[in-house]
């Protein structure tokens, strides 16, 4: 999760091998860089199909969506996006 120390630097997004960070005030989709397909439960309990374009989660902060998100596990050793962050108070793990 990106917390509101955030300084909207966009780096993270650059680096996140799912394509999980948007910018603020993005529309995004489940599919968009990743082999989800079909219906699919959001964190908040909605089911939506993987194609289906959904609301930015802020409009300040660069967010992360947690559905795409893996931390990085099997691609690498650890999280790039907080690898690259000038403040890695801005993030925090699940």
């Amino acid at each position: 999760m990106i917390t509101d120390a955030c300084i909207n630097c966009g780096y993270c997004e650059k680096e996140c091998p799912n394509q999980a960070i948007y910018e603020p005030g993005m529309k995004w989709t489940l599919e968009e860089g990743t082999t989800i397909t079909g219906m699919v439960y959001l964190e908040n309990g909605r089911v939506v199909h993987a194609e289906e374009l959904q609301e930015p989660k802020s409009n300040s902060y660069y967010f992360i969506v947690a559905e795409k998100c893996n931390n990085c596990i099997g691609d690498y050793k650890e999280p790039q996006c907080k690898l690259v962050c000038p403040d890695p108070e801005s993030y925090r793990m699940y």
